[in-house]
């Protein structure tokens, strides 16, 4: 008998004894069917009403250049990697749409509620799904989204109850390039605001080939490879297979796709939701959140009519991690709960913690390339510490099968799909082996849900029971195991946690102290509050690491005697374990001090950027109103002019709805003003803020940046303040519209971005928002190539290429910031030139937001050279006696070769090295690689050069 067994004959009794002893005979608990009803959805308004209330918002993303992710997908498959199956790009929107409240235009409707809508598209999608950030949803408020192409595909209604505590949100696919969002406010609610900044595009029609129309072709090899098996043409595994499922997740990557299962648990009646995957299937508890979970994705005979993933019943609204390891750390696995309710008819399967004996049959059921169902079957082969591997006899897997349950001869669930090497391609039979995570060493994670037995939880788990510390200084041990997250509690730090507990101080002394977590045993999160409720509290101070490297928190903050703060210690996404809390007098204050006007914090010189948050802030007794809104969350800074002449200043980038305001004088309530702002331009919905004035050399300038209030809802968050002296500010081509014209074929340049400036509307280049751009134009003479780069240059560089007439309508030709990231921090670029097209080139230095914060400005050296690749049918290459590689091709006089060099041509910005050059003659020409790196592939081209 197991140990599994032995344990729970001991712990649950005569029930228990008896369902143990079936176990151990080879009968483990029944599968159970679920009877719960996919309740009806609600009728949408937009259904009803879609021609007479047209969408407040349009928007219109062109069909994306997807050559770069179809090689990286190919190549993914060439090197046999399982992993997760990647069905969509993640596309960010240069402009979010914002939805501020009463700021935003609403169509009011005749029963007094009121309506917003927002028709997004993205060309040749076959599925959408979007982003919405910093949500603020009152109750009465509800959003639904609907396919604009078939409005009947709807999805919501999501409310403040099903949202939950999350400010970010990611609405379920919808099967068509065009989708409409729909927010409703019922008659007397208060307005929503919240952020739509992203969207996915689905660039893999799941389930059959683009020509096909969805659900109307028969199971044949499509995206899945032919080997594949239809789960369906196995009648045995009928029942069992309605316990897998595909799910569908955003990571950083872009939209993925994996598979898993429902597990029994030994409650029948609680119904609990219990899956499991793979650890690398849902990396975090933000992947978890996104996650929707694809039922009944087969066919209903073998080889019959495959459906629809628009009309296979879904369970949306994510997940809860409850338990993960990766390989690194155990047998790569996570066990979730789901938050929806699953459909009618899916099973939930058993399990067994014994090993399969030796030569015994299984299977695995998975979505290979997250395709529909298919199944595999073959023989254990042996085992190690953490997983097990299985030879496959019928079918395989593919990238999708990640996390697929495998099942014993009994049909019990035993283990989830890491990877192997198993392929269609594969001719030797042996060969076909996978790697499974053993659920023998989950098991002793999951137990206590699977069995229902009873938890400890701390004793200062809840914000009611926080612990009381006391003293000046001081340590405290705790455990943050089994501690959970309650209703309207914040996040501690950005580490997303979800098992905090929580303490009491009273501070003995005026003063500054510092708190820290040094010693804790798992990655934790810091947040020090005032407030007496969970859901009333003010932020003092909150951190995830304290520097880099470390997993350690430490908070330091402002305190008043007497005065009461409460700690939350928490852990980075869902860790949890052993805390060891300190505190002592001293230390650094965060966040800064400049929520008070005596604390303004400085500026220098002619301008500059400044970050801060304005969360938790306060208002002063006599303070006046900026820009005549009633904020209370207001920052402080102060700048003397150091010379005259014109000033801007714009908060513009800053992550709220922003009010601005400069005034001069020497107390909060003896301020005069000079100059304030609300929104940038209320009808184009920018809501950050901007002033301009004539400084006066000499003169100090206060500067407060506040957050729009309805009186209801308080903006705060990140702020980015800018402040530019346009008397002291460098002419040239600091300006778009003072570029520096380039001409030839090739050349190069010296400049210098020394206090240059980002002008507004001005995109990030690279991925990396720099203030320091300086701008040239280049006009191609001839078709070609053509190479631009910054090596020489003084310090770490961005370069980007574009086409366009002004510098907030540019498009994006090609960028790059690395020549080799982490070693060459010069930059490289190349792209195919069209003649007489114009490009924008763009040198920007590399800017950290700290801290400490850092912007890379100096002497630029820009060079540029146009080259003609030579034909393939001209080339041909070999391997040398010496192993070296080289190139032969029938020269021609008067044009000069070059051979060169790239480690990767699929990744953008991947720099090819020229390696030999030499003069054509007439006659053969050898071009041989001198360098060549060794273990490593490498690719070749030949271009002529000037």
């Amino acid at each position: 008998m197991n140990t599994f067994v032995k344990r729970w004959i001991s712990r649950m009794g005569w029930l228990a004894s008896l369902t143990a002893t079936l176990s151990a005979l080879g009968v483990e608990l029944p599968a159970r069917l679920s009877t719960t009803v996919v309740p009806a959805r609600p009728k949408s308004l937009a259904v009803s009403a879609l021609k007479a209330l047209p969408p407040q918002v349009t928007l219109r993303l062109a069909a994306p250049d997807l050559s770069v992710v179809r090689a990286e997908d190919a190549l993914n498959l060439q090197q046999n990697a399982k992993g997760r199956a990647r069905v969509g790009i993640r596309r960010l929107l240069a402009d979010p749409i914002r939805v501020q409240g009463g700021k935003t235009s609403w169509t009011p409707l005749p029963d007094g509620s009121r309506v917003w809508s927002a028709r997004l598209e993205s060309e040749e999608a076959w599925g959408v799904r979007v982003h919405l950030e910093s949500i603020r949803w009152p109750t009465g408020v509800e959003l639904r989204i609907f396919n604009a192409e078939d409005p009947s595909e709807i999805q919501g209604p999501f409310d403040a109850t099903s949202l939950g505590e999350s400010d970010n949100f990611w609405t379920p696919s919808l099967f068509g390039s065009a989708v409409v969002l729909e927010c409703r406010v019922s008659p007397g609610s208060s307005l929503p605001s919240f952020r739509i900044t992203e969207l996915t595009h689905r660039y893999v029609r799941l389930g059959e080939d683009s020509s096909s129309k969805a659900g109307a072709s028969t199971a044949s090899p499509k995206t899945a490879a032919s080997c594949n098996i239809d789960v369906t043409c196995e009648p045995a595994w009928a029942k069992t297979s309605h316990a897998v499922a595909g799910l569908g997740s955003v990571g950083v990557v872009g939209e993925l796709f994996c598979s898993g299962c429902l597990l029994n648990d030994l409650n029948e009646a609680k119904n609990t939701d219990y899956f499991i995957t793979a650890g690398h299937c849902i990396t975090s508890q933000s992947e978890a959140d996104t996650t929707e979970f694809y039922w009944n994705y087969q066919t209903t005979l073998c080889k019959g009519v495959i459906p629809n993933p628009a009309t296979v019943p879904r369970t949306v609204g994510g997940a809860s991690i409850l338990s993960t390891k990766s390989r690194g750390s155990g047998n790569d696995h996570s066990f979730l709960q789901l938050r929806g309710t699953v459909p009618g008819g899916v099973t939930y399967a058993g399990w067994n913690s014994d090993s399969p004996a030796s030569g015994e049959v299984l299977a695995g059921i998975h979505h290979p390339q997250g395709d529909y169902k298919r199944i595999s079957i073959g023989v254990t082969q042996g085992e190690n510490a953490n997983f097990r591997t299985v030879r496959w006899t019928r079918g395989v897997t593919e990238v999708g099968s990640s996390g697929s349950p495998l099942f014993n001869a009994r049909q019990q669930f035993i283990g989830q799909l890491y990877g192997g090497e198993s392929d269609c391609s594969n001719l030797d039979p042996s060969q076909q082996i996978d790697e499974y995570g053993r659920f023998n060493v989950t098991f002793p994670t999951v137990r206590r849900w699977l069995l229902n037995e009873p938890v400890t939880v701390p004793a200062n788990d809840a914000f009611s029971a926080a612990q009381a510390l006391s003293g000046q200084q001081g340590s405290m041990s705790g455990n943050s195991v089994n501690a959970s997250r309650e209703g309207g509690e914040p996040n501690h730090g950005q580490g997303g946690g979800r098992n905090s507990i929580w303490y009491q101080w009273s501070a003995p002394f005026t003063g500054t102290v510092t708190f820290e977590t040094m010693g804790s045993d798992f990655d934790t999160t810091l947040g020090a509050y005032q407030g007496d409720t969970v859901s009333g509290l003010v932020r003092v101070a909150a951190n995830d690491d304290f520097e880099l490297g470390q997993t350690s928190s430490r908070v330091g903050f402002l305190v008043t005697a007497g005065t009461s703060y409460r700690i939350a210690v928490d852990g980075h996404d869902g860790a949890q374990g052993t805390v060891q809390l300190t505190w002592r007098p001293g230390g650094i204050a965060t966040p800064p001090p400049n929520d008070l006007f005596t604390n303004a914090a400085a500026t220098v010189g002619f301008g500059g950027i400044y970050h801060a948050s304005n969360r938790g802030f306060t208002r002063e007794p006599l303070e006046p109103s900026h820009a005549g809104g009633a904020g209370q969350r207001s920052a402080w800074w102060r700048w003397t002019a150091p010379i005259s002449g014109p000033t801007i200043i714009n908060t513009a980038d800053s992550s709220f709805d922003t009010l601005l305001a400069v005034y001069i004088g020497n107390s909060v309530s003896t301020l005069r003003r000079v100059a304030e702002n609300d929104d940038i331009d209320p009808i184009l919905d920018q809501v950050q803020s901007e002033v301009s004035f004539g400084a006066i050399a000499g003169a100090t300038y206060w500067i407060a940046v506040d957050g729009f209030t309805d009186g209801i809802i308080q903006e705060e968050g990140s702020i980015r303040l800018e402040i530019s002296q346009k008397g002291g500010q460098p002419t040239g081509n600091n300006a778009f519209a003072n570029a520096t014209t380039l001409s030839g074929s090739q050349g190069a340049v010296t400049a210098n971005n020394l206090r240059f400036t980002r002008e507004i509307g001005e995109p990030s280049h690279a991925g990396i928002r720099g203030n320091r751009s300086a701008w040239w134009q280049w006009s191609a003479p001839n078709d070609g190539i053509v190479r631009f780069e910054t090596t020489g240059t003084a310090f770490d560089t961005l370069l980007a290429v574009y086409t366009g007439d002004s510098v907030n309508a540019l498009k994006l030709v090609v960028e790059n910031d690395d020549i080799i990231s982490g070693d060459v921090w010069q930059s490289r670029a190349e792209f195919a030139a069209k003649k007489g097209t114009l490009y924008r080139i763009v040198v920007d230095g590399f800017y950290d937001a700290g801290p400490p914060v850092t912007q890379d400005e100096g002497n630029i050296r820009l060079a540029w050279e146009q080259v003609t690749p030579i034909q393939p049918f001209m080339v041909t290459a070999s391997q040398a006696t010496d192993g070296r590689f080289e190139v032969r091709l029938m020269s021609q006089s008067g044009i000069r070769y070059a051979l060169e060099r790239t480690l990767d041509f699929s990744l953008p910005g991947s720099p090819w090295n020229r390696i030999a050059t030499a003069d054509g003659n007439g006659l053969e020409l050898i071009l041989q690689d001198t360098d060549q790196p060794s273990g490593q592939a490498s690719y070749f081209r030949v271009v002529s050069v000037p």
